[in-house]
């Protein structure tokens, strides 16, 4: 066998172990992301009604062995969509559609675009 061919064995054996190696992480993921789920649901289950315990009993925190557990108000705006954008630079604009879709054009053009790469898998049958 050549130096050449060996090489090549060499890389098709070592990707053929990491095809199978990713294929059972892949496996292993999709299988803890579904117990995650379920966790995630519960929780938040469970979340919804100490929250409502605590909102009738006027408490600010609960205590317990370890540590405590305090019930937080936190405020958050959504992500802007185009439509949102759209709406806002036209009232701000006084309705002035060319004005407000220039700016809107020249916000679209100035957007970064991220490019990834990675594996995705299918499965036939």
């Amino acid at each position: 066998m050549t130096e050449e061919e060996d090489t090549n064995l060499y890389q098709t054996e070592d990707c053929i172990h990491y095809v199978k190696e990713w294929l059972k992480l892949d496996d292993d993921l999709k299988s803890h992301s579904e117990k995650m789920k379920h966790i995630r649901q519960r929780q938040k289950e469970i979340s919804h009604f100490i929250i409502h315990y605590m909102s009738q009993k006027g408490l600010e925190h609960l205590t317990f062995d370890g540590g405590r557990i305090e019930c937080n108000v936190a405020k958050s705006k959504p992500a802007l969509s185009k439509k949102k954008l759209n709406s806002s630079v036209l009232e701000y604009f006084n309705n002035d559609e060319q004005k407000a879709q220039e700016l809107l054009d020249f916000i679209m053009e100035k957007r970064e675009v991220k490019e990834t790469t990675k594996l995705k898998r299918f499965i036939e049958g």
